[in-house]
């Protein structure tokens, strides 16, 4: 739950192509059941094959909960299934019926249990813009692979600081490979966020922090066969990526050269058609707006390669989902031109189209150490500014995982 912040100073002026033709079906677009704003795209597959979606439905009103003048009772979490891989989608249905009444509700973030397949677990934020009125983090859960949900309870986290506010990045958790599931919480208190990173060995039923790293916006993991931990972390400008060795005691950031506008994206293991290990990273990858949504890959976190476009004009919030040893998917909103009135769309990927021959991929990016990180500043919402051109806040200037000086202005 964050302000969305559009820059429009430019337009893309030239059409990029893709690497390969990818079909892709609406979810839910504009103007479905009453619903002119659809936002916040979340997917995980059950253990009956179906793929769930989960998403807001803003009405008419496109900002977050509570934000900017807007009524109350308004968010609410709208849900689809699909039987074949996300080429159709069933109709919209409400995920908790009845529970807008009591809370407002909106940006999901969904994981399959590893220890019981048939099991789905979502928390949410509840009532508060970030930033506003504190803010709570509710948990529901499933046992018929989201046909149904119980009852809806605030976060139990045993280590929990008094934050100002909290919320967990939307889109996909972590189902780690020894049955534990993790997250990344943004939690605010006073005049400091942090990243938090949360384990549940018991199916999200309780949480533990288990350490922080500096502010960034919203992040997602991904674990890596060695057991490393990698965060990938909502950054204007330049898109970072944090790991960690000892399950996310303590976190080393680098800038990568991934361009981003300061946008939710999503992260994802996979395999590759030949076995071997790789990372997907689904990207509104454009420096001055949320546009040109793609696809990269990694086998090594260190260089990065744009495998595929999926859209050139508008794009924002992605998730991405390992289907099969053929598949993957992207679930994300995207618009024409520079509308932000969005359609949630689900791209079916061939992985062989993700992995080509290196002549067939689009361009490179790097991953850089802290050490070569120039100086710079930051608000407390986790965006870049140019020191001569801010506004009053507090400002935190770091050199790579250095914090160099806190000041006010």
């Amino acid at each position: 739950m964050k302000p969305i912040i559009t820059f429009f100073a430019s337009l893309i002026t030239a059409s990029l192509p893709c690497a390969a033709e990818v079909i892709s079906s609406t979810v839910v677009a504009p103007g479905e059941d009453g619903g002119n704003y659809y936002r916040i795209p979340a997917v995980v597959k059950g253990s009956d094959g179906s793929l769930i979606a989960v998403y807001d439905w803003r009405g008419d009103y496109n900002n977050d909960i509570n934000h900017n003048g807007a009524p109350t009772g308004r968010i609410k979490l709208m849900t689809k299934r699909s039987m074949d891989n996300g080429v159709t989608w069933s109709t919209q249905s409400e995920l908790l019926p009845g529970f807008i009444g009591e809370h407002e509700h909106g940006d999901a973030a969904l994981v399959v249990d590893p220890r019981d397949p048939d099991h789905i677990v979502c928390c949410m934020a509840i009532d508060a813009c970030y930033m506003v009125d504190g803010g709570k983090i509710f948990v529901v859960h499933s046992t018929d692979n989201g046909e149904t949900w119980g009852a809806p309870e605030e976060m139990n986290i045993t280590n929990r600081p008094d934050w100002d506010n909290a919320f967990v990045a939307s889109g996909k958790m972590l189902a780690m490979s020894n049955g534990d599931i993790m997250c990344v919480v943004m939690g605010r208190i006073g005049e400091v966020s942090e990243l938090y990173a949360l384990r549940s060995t018991d199916g999200g039923h309780t949480w533990e922090i288990t350490g922080t790293t500096r502010a960034g916006n919203e992040s997602k993991l991904a674990e890596l066969p060695s057991g490393t931990l990698l965060m990938s972390i909502r950054n204007p400008g330049r898109h970072i990526f944090a790991t960690s060795d000892d399950g996310g005691a303590t976190w080393t950031q680098n800038y990568s050269t991934i361009a981003e506008s300061g946008v939710n994206s999503a992260i994802t293991s996979v395999k590759a058609p030949d076995g071997s290990d790789h990372l997907l990273l689904s990207i509104a990858t454009a420096a001055t707006q949320r546009a040109v949504l793609a696809v990269y890959e990694s086998d090594n976190m260190k260089k990065w390669k744009r495998a595929l476009i999926l859209h050139d004009e508008s794009a924002a919030y992605s998730d991405i989902i390992d289907i099969d040893d053929e598949h993957v998917g992207v679930f994300a909103e995207v618009a024409d031109g520079t509308s932000t009135q969005y359609t949630l769309k689900f791209y079916l990927i061939d992985k062989s189209d993700i992995f080509p021959s290196d002549e067939n991929v689009i361009d490179e990016v790097t991953v850089e150490t802290a050490s070569d990180a120039l100086p710079e500043y930051f608000n407390m919402q986790g965006q870049r500014v140019d020191p001569g051109d801010a506004h009053q806040g507090v400002y935190v200037e770091r050199q790579g995982d250095i914090v160099t000086k806190v000041s006010r202005r």
